[in-house]
């Protein structure tokens, strides 16, 4: 709790991550990374980060932001992306890529796209303001 990654190549990377009060930004990389498992987050910042912000096969994130981030702010590799009372805005591709709809409770966020391996973005989702 309360740990601050803050320019790094990749703030967080593990198989999977489970974060409360955590926060990566400006970092060279991914500022959480779990490309094979599920990223679970209270209250995470993943902030400026090139190119992602959160990536993972399976994300849920509460009361959190991935905001300015190079490409995207929120990435779900293989399953969907969970986003209650979290703000995913300003990030340079798509706010929110993922590979199933995205469940959206109270979110804030201004692009949405589906995901298609192994680099492909395909049609909005139409859960995000932009979309």
């Amino acid at each position: 709790m309360n740990v601050t990654a803050d320019g790094n190549d990749l703030g967080f990377m593990a198989a999977d991550i489970r974060a409360r009060d955590v926060s990566a930004s400006n970092g060279g990389g991914a500022g959480f990374f779990a490309p094979t498992g599920k990223i679970t987050g209270v209250n995470i910042h993943a902030d400026n980060n090139d190119p992602v912000g959160v990536e993972g096969a399976r994300l849920s994130l509460t009361d959190s932001t991935a905001s300015g981030n190079v490409a995207f702010g929120v990435r779900a590799l293989a399953g969907p992306a969970k986003l209650v009372r979290t703000t995913v805005t300003g990030n340079g591709i798509r706010d929110v890529l993922s590979a199933r709809p995205p469940q959206v409770s109270g979110a804030t966020c201004g692009t949405s796209a589906r995901w298609i391996p192994p680099n492909g973005i395909g049609a909005p989702w139409g859960v995000c303001s932009g979309d």
